[in-house]
């Protein structure tokens, strides 16, 4: 697998394009703000892959609202290794049969 990584939303615009095939992004976060916000419906809304958010918020609001944004699944840092790697099998279970039927669908429709 490759990993990329960006320190601003600005580096996510010149390491991500809409023909890129991605598996999975793993959004950190360090406060949620408005910025933040747009970066994660931006993921969401213009790529069609599995957005986990990873954060030191614990806040129940900053959950709904990487959530309501677009994120599939929401992580707390410190965060366990094993934990992480169980949330990434999981969603990308999830997201792949989605992205199979919905090609399925697609294909048969056409």
């Amino acid at each position: 697998f490759v990993v990329c990584s960006g320190d601003s939303s600005s580096e996510l615009d010149t390491l991500l394009r809409p023909d890129d095939k991605v598996d999975l992004v793993i959004l950190s976060i360090s406060h949620w703000g408005d910025a933040e916000r747009a970066t994660c419906y931006w993921l969401s809304s213009s790529f069609n892959m599995p957005l986990i958010v990873a954060t030191d918020q614990t806040d129940l609001t900053n959950r709904v609202n990487a959530l309501e944004e677009g994120a599939d699944d929401y992580v707390e840092k410190p965060y366990v290794h094993r934990e992480v790697v169980a949330r990434i099998r999981a969603v990308l279970r999830r997201t792949q049969e989605t992205r199979f039927s919905c090609r399925s669908v697609k294909k048969y429709c056409e």
